[in-house]
């Protein structure tokens, strides 16, 4: 944040920066998610020309007050501890975005959130096991007491990083630890409706039983027998898609328990990013429009902006909206006209 504070808030400096590295750090934003990311590896990549930029900047500037910054922004370039910590989350946060732009994908399923969550780890556990090695070699060198002093920096810089290694896995466990509602939506999978005529899938109706214990599950097991069997329902793909067929025919109360569990299935996030979604969509809409937007018409924009792709596919959307608009009450003005 400093380096990009820094550059941002001078033309000179910005300049100095165009002129040899030809590369800007990015600004910082409320709605740019991955601007850390960005920052640190635009700092970690050109870490060098950055330094060169602000020595150029002490020697030409003559605002005093931006030469004590560039001085303690390139004391901090040449810090041990800073360069380690840079190069450590250079290796971390890519792993870290690529996950979240991943489980943000709306058809996530079950297959594919283990399978995310198995990379993510690996990689981590990658990065941890290199640590380790760094951690583990000795050097025969250190003899004298200012080498001492920076090799005992260097091993707690190295044990804190391990430490963060086991913090970001122990959280990715936790925050993923009820995985339950992922397994049971595999019973509206369409694509093994087949297999589940043949074996039917009990261990997954024992996860409903334990889950869910007010539905009764020898009611949804019959229910779901005649699903399975029946060739216009293999159709239909997803949780959301079958539900959306017993309401649409007045099945609703013939498959009872089924609308109870699909309900609940539809109601409950595949992963808790898709909740951060409806927040950060919550965030972008009020930080563009302020604090001048009633409750009614926010939760309506962020409704449009987290349901755009719904949006985008209903034909004429934006006419039949300013018809709405034009028919909705009487006007100073007149917005419609007959045509002749």
């Amino acid at each position: 944040h400093a380096f990009s504070t820094f550059f941002s808030r001078s033309p000179k400096c910005m300049a100095v920066l165009d002129e040899i590295i030809k590369v800007r750090l990015p600004k910082g934003s409320p709605t740019t998610w991955d601007f850390n990311t960005n920052c640190i590896e635009t700092v970690s990549i050109y870490k060098n020309d950055i330094s060169y930029c602000l020595e150029k900047i002490i020697e030409t500037e003559e605002d005093s007050h931006i030469i004590s910054q560039a001085l303690g922004l390139k004391a901090v370039l040449e810090n041990d501890d800073f360069l380690f910590w840079l190069n450590f989350f250079h290796l971390v946060m890519p792993y870290c975005d690529i996950l979240f732009d991943q489980l943000h994908q709306h058809n996530i399923n079950v297959a594919s959130v283990k399978n995310c969550m198995d990379s993510f780890k690996t990689a981590i556990e990658t990065i941890r096991g290199k640590v380790l090695n760094e951690l583990s070699l000795e050097d025969p060198l250190c003899t004298t007491d200012n080498r001492k002093r920076q090799r005992t920096s260097e091993d707690s810089n190295h044990r804190v990083a391990l430490e963060v290694c086991d913090i970001i896995m122990s959280e990715m466990s936790h925050r993923f630890s009820f995985s339950d509602h992922l397994i049971i939506s595999e019973l509206f999978n369409n694509d093994r409706f087949a297999t589940y005529q043949i074996t039917f899938p009990e261990n997954i109706l024992t996860l409903v039983k334990k889950d869910f214990p007010f539905i009764n599950h020898f009611q949804l097991k019959t229910e779901l027998q005649i699903i399975y069997d029946r060739d216009d329902f293999h159709e239909s793909s997803g949780a959301v898609a079958i539900l959306q067929l017993f309401f649409n025919n007045n099945l609703n109360e013939t498959f009872s328990e089924t609308v109870k569990l699909l309900t609940i299935l539809c109601t409950l996030p595949m992963a808790t990013v898709e909740s951060d979604r409806c927040f950060s969509t919550l965030k972008r809409v009020k930080s563009f429009l302020r604090s001048t937007i009633d409750r009614e018409k926010l939760s309506a924009l962020s409704m449009l902006s987290i349901e755009k792709s719904l949006i985008c596919s209903i034909i004429n959307y934006n006419e039949r909206v300013i018809n709405h608009f034009a028919d909705s009450k009487v006007r100073s003005m007149t917005l419609k006209f007959k045509s002749i």
